[in-house]
């Protein structure tokens, strides 16, 4: 956070978002073919923002991942390197789906390897056995305008909980602590 000002954007952008005053755009991960053409959203600072949906449903344990007071059950924030919209939101989908089919395929995750987007690596052999899927996950796509990016949401997410969502370890984003 830079300083106390930023600070209050960034709340404002979380309130914003959660009470659906930015433009919103939920899709049920189930429908989303990442290589479909028709699913581009255009240029623009698009934030995304995985949330639970039914996967919380199958399994208490599920449920607990993300924090409890949180009424949109927020996994990840996420942005684009070049604050514009590069889709990151779909390779986040397409690495999560290979490891799903390498847990099927395996009989075990392999979350120790790399993948090509971070919450793939959080699809543990526990969870999947749990029956956790990313395609019973919802992801928003936010439209930040000029106004803020993923590290607004972050830092108003973190100021709303006192931590961050669970599977942001870090803000590793390339806006990051940017100056």
């Amino acid at each position: 956070m830079k300083d106390e000002k930023h600070r209050s954007l960034a709340l404002e952008a979380y309130q914003a978002y959660t009470s659906r005053k930015l433009p919103v755009k939920t899709l049920p991960i189930c429908d989303l073919d990442p290589d479909d053409p028709k699913t581009t959203l255009g240029q623009g600072r698009f934030i995304y923002v995985l949330r639970l949906g039914l996967s919380g449903m199958k399994n208490p344990s599920i449920a607990a991942i993300p924090n409890l007071n949180d009424p949109c059950a927020i996994l990840y924030i996420g942005g684009h390197e070049s604050g514009t919209n590069t889709e990151r939101y779909k390779k986040m989908v397409s690495a999560c789906r290979k490891a799903e089919n390498a847990y099927a395929r395996n009989g075990y995750a392999e979350n120790d390897k790399k993948h090509d987007h971070p919450v793939a690596n959080r699809l543990t052999t526990s969870l999947l056995q749990l029956g956790f899927s990313i395609n019973d996950c919802l992801v928003d796509i936010v439209d930040g305008g000029q106004s803020f990016d993923e590290l607004e949401l972050l830092i108003g997410y973190e100021e709303t909980f006192h931590h961050l969502p669970p599977w942001n370890a870090k803000r590793s984003g390339a806006l990051a602590y940017a100056g």
